[in-house]
C-alpha cells in the first residue's frame, strides 16, 4: 500500500531552479547558483525553499551550510525539504 501525501501548495510565483536540458544522462552532477536579490521584510513573515531533488542536494546560502538532501522517498512521489532560510540571509545579493 502507497502511503498518501499531502499536496504542498507551491505559490504562482514560485522561482524553480533547474537545468533545461532532459536528463536522461547517468551520473550528471550539476552546480547551481541563483542570486536572489529578494527584498526581504521582517514583518512578511519567514523565507522558505521548498527543494526535491532525484538523487542528492547541498544547500550553501551566502557562504554557509545550511542543509543536506533529500530524504528517502518512493519514486513516484518524491519528498520535499521545507527550509527557513531567513537568519542566514544578508542585504543586497
Amino acid at each position: 500500500m502507497v502511503p498518501e501525501f499531502p499536496a504542498l501548495p507551491f505559490a504562482p510565483d514560485a522561482v524553480w531552479i533547474g537545468s533545461d536540458h532532459p536528463f536522461d544522462l547517468h551520473e550528471a552532477y550539476l552546480n547551481f547558483r541563483s542570486p536572489a536579490g529578494w527584498q526581504v521584510n521582517p514583518k512578511s513573515g519567514p523565507v522558505e525553499l521548498f527543494i526535491t531533488a532525484d538523487s542528492r542536494y547541498k544547500l550553501w546560502v551566502n557562504g554557509q551550510f545550511v542543509a543536506r538532501g533529500p530524504g528517502r522517498s518512493y519514486p513516484h512521489c518524491q519528498s520535499v525539504d521545507r527550509l527557513d532560510i531567513t537568519g542566514r540571509l544578508q542585504p543586497g545579493q
